[in-house]
């Protein structure tokens, strides 16, 4: 037992020296140097000093002068910009989100929203961003930091070691939707991280409570392996046959296979060597105390609860020179700086970004034999891994957090109702991985998933569905989706049109805000306080909604938000608050407008047709933000400027330029998105 309690404190205290190492002062874990005499400590490429002058000497004073009424820490900051906080190199590089924010705003011309900018400091300022400021950039992979486990990647975790699910005993009627996962149930939820993902746990470390109920979780799953049939789960954990009593040799097994799967690597032979002295002498009944007790000491210990304790150290230069440095960005890679990780490190990195689980036996196999570093086995083991079903985990965790999926669930007070809403989009996003379809078809497709509560939102091909036959004495039941071509119903496709999504983003300002946030990655400031309302028609006046609204929001402070919102918004104007399409006849006696211009001039006249233009002229733009969210999501973090080159990289891999501007690759499909970001310098390399 003592050494279960070693183990815990162990996790205290590293948990301690991570959250103190994070209030250092500087970039993750590197020192900003903030003077131009050092500031070519920073690493970047030999343009450092050229792009910090010019930052100081001509585009900062734009901003100060243009800006500094609404934007400084003098006053109170709008949207929370100070831009004297980006006065020097040090700053701006870690302020790099907001930079380029700062910069997509003057240039497109929406700030200052009162006194237009003259056009050629604009041009200057933009000048600076892509002709001295972005070729400066560096690639660098992110720098090696340890991080526990999510409550998600905690219950696979648990799953991968035992062979078996720990579950809370209930019974489970038709209606009802139930989680059964004792880790679900006991473990608090985690926060999303400043990436915006629960797996990005960085400044979330694990507090006593959590050490509680995982000791409860661990007895629970115990009780079950070594209870009245642990013979034949035993054997399937060790591969190998066991008889009743349990010898020492069968428990030395059953150690060193949960070991493995619980440090995702072989163990350090000074742990196994202790254990083995602790057991090896004992029989019966002590034998299988004993074997719960160093059991409950691997899944309490920090080496299973953190990822990366037990990743190898720096390397030399020359050893990063034949690792995986992607070629096409070997030139801007500091090699003093960044080594490839070894294959366990780079199959955990992959198990957990497509799995959200430990790497499974054959995965652990090829990295023992040092075969992973080499591509072709690599992106053979990838395909193998998103062909299998735990890679729906990508969808259920990935998609639902970047799209901010779970919100369907409030649309409705019948459970088997929100969870048909809800398993819509999952089904339909994990469609487009497994079955390897184009990157487009994530906003425009001939398919979805449907089933009897969302059959009515189809009604010109459900009855392509298979008939559903309700169970005699049940009301109402979730139900499994069907895919469904869409051959009639060309009003939908793709994922902005499913009723779900439409239904949890009711009105025009909260579907054009969503759009903007997750589909083109522009993030908005907070509307003005004490907005209020759009006012309802005065006596005597028949104006739309739309109509009124263009009166309400006709404030300059409100306007430049609302430029980018209410196209997008308005557009989907035909789709009433349940996700219902309006007919012909209902959408002009309700004087639905659905006509939109973008704030660069392009136009449109329905959904469709803005579609067209998300998947044409703003290509580039959700790419970018599809390319950034996944790659957050697979590294666990926020992005910073160093990873900048890297979705540079991916994004050219995507898009292709044309005579009348850039669009899709349409032979680019999810798995060749997902080998990008799995094969890229941040998730290969670390420093």
């Amino acid at each position: 037992m003592r050494h279960i309690i070693q183990h815990a404190l162990l996790g205290l205290l590293i948990g301690a020296i991570l959250r103190a190492g994070l209030k250092s002062n500087s970039v993750h874990g590197q020192r900003i140097l903030k003077n131009e005499a050092t500031v070519t400590a920073i690493p970047h490429t030999e343009g450092s000093l050229r792009w910090h002058r010019d930052w100081m000497n001509e585009v900062f004073p734009i901003l100060e002068e243009q800006c500094s009424h609404c934007h400084w820490s003098t006053v109170e900051a709008e949207a929370g910009l100070e831009f004297d906080k980006l006065s020097d190199a040090g700053m701006a590089l870690e302020n790099h989100r907001v930079l380029k924010s700062i910069v997509r705003a003057v240039v497109s011309g929406d700030m200052p929203p009162e006194n237009p900018m003259d056009p050629g400091l604009r041009k200057k300022v933009q000048s600076w961003y892509e002709d001295s400021y972005r070729p400066s950039l560096r690639a660098l992979p992110g720098p090696h930091s340890p991080r526990r486990l999510s409550r998600h990647e905690l219950r696979y975790s648990i799953a991968s070691v035992f062979g078996f699910e720990p579950e809370v005993a209930i019974i489970e009627a038709e209606q009802t939707v139930v989680e059964k996962s004792l880790v679900l149930k006991l473990l608090p939820l985690d926060p999303p991280g400043q990436s915006g993902f629960t797996n990005d746990t960085h400044t979330n470390p694990l507090k006593e409570t959590h050490w509680e109920q995982l000791s409860l979780i661990v007895d629970s799953a115990l009780e079950t392996l070594l209870g009245s049939e642990r013979e034949q789960l035993l054997s399937q954990l060790i591969g190998k046959e066991i008889t009743n009593p349990v010898d020492s040799s069968d428990a030395i097994l059953v150690l060193e296979a949960i070991y493995e799967r619980a440090f995702r690597r072989p163990p350090p032979e000074n742990f196994l060597e202790r254990a083995i002295m602790r057991i090896q002498s004992k029989e019966d009944d002590e034998l299988l105390k004993e074997l719960k007790a160093e059991v409950k000491s691997i899944l309490l210990s920090p080496l299973f609860l953190y990822r990366g304790l037990l990743t190898a150290q720096e390397q030399s230069a020359d050893d990063a020179l034949v690792g995986r440095v992607p070629s096409e960005t070997l030139n801007d890679v500091d090699l003093n700086s960044a080594w490839p990780v070894d294959d366990y490190e780079l199959a955990s990195r992959l198990s957990f970004f497509l799995w959200c689980e430990p790497p499974d036996r054959a995965l652990l196999n090829v990295a023992a034999r040092g075969d992973l570093s080499q591509s072709k086995i690599y992106r053979e083991q990838i395909n193998r891994m998103l062909d299998d079903e735990r890679s729906k985990r990508l969808a259920e965790h990935f998609a639902v957090e970047w799209l901010s999926l779970s919100e369907i669930e409030k649309v409705s007070n019948n459970p088997p109702v929100a969870h048909a809403l809800l398993s819509q989009p999952i089904d339909y996003f994990d469609y487009l991985i497994r079955e390897n379809r184009p990157i487009t078809e994530l906003l425009a497709s001939n398919y979805t998933f449907a089933n009897a509560h969302t059959a009515k939102f189809y009604p010109k091909d459900r009855r392509h569905l298979a008939t559903y036959r309700k169970q005699r004495g049940i009301e109402v039941e979730a139900l499994a989706n069907q895919r469904l071509e869409l051959a009639s119903t060309t009003e939908r496709g793709g994922i902005l049109t499913m009723p779900g999504v439409l239904a949890m983003n009711r009105g025009p300002v909260v579907r054009g805000t969503w759009m903007l946030e997750k589909i083109l990655g522009v993030h908005l400031p907070d509307p003005p306080a004490n907005i209020g309302q759009v006012p309802s028609n005065e006596k005597g006046e028949d104006l739309t909604f739309r109509e009124r609204f263009e009166l309400h929001r006709s404030q300059p402070s409100c306007a430049s938000c609302h430029q980018f919102i209410d196209p997008l918004g308005f557009a989907l104007d035909r789709y009433t608050r349940d996700g219902s399409y309006l007919s012909d006849d209902d959408a002009k006696r309700m004087g639905i407008d659905t006509r939109g211009e973008l704030p660069d001039g392009q136009s449109f006249s329905d959904f469709a047709e803005l579609r067209e233009l998300l998947l044409s002229v703003k290509s580039e733009q959700v790419a970018r933000n599809l390319v950034e969210r996944l790659l957050s999501y697979a590294l666990c973090r926020e992005l910073e400027w160093f990873d900048e080159v890297t979705v540079d990289t991916i994004v050219e891999k995507l898009i292709k330029i044309g005579e009348n501007g850039s669009s899709f690759r349409e032979e680019v499909t999810f798995h060749d998105l997902i080998i990008l970001v799995a094969d890229s310098l941040p998730f290969t390399h670390s420093r």
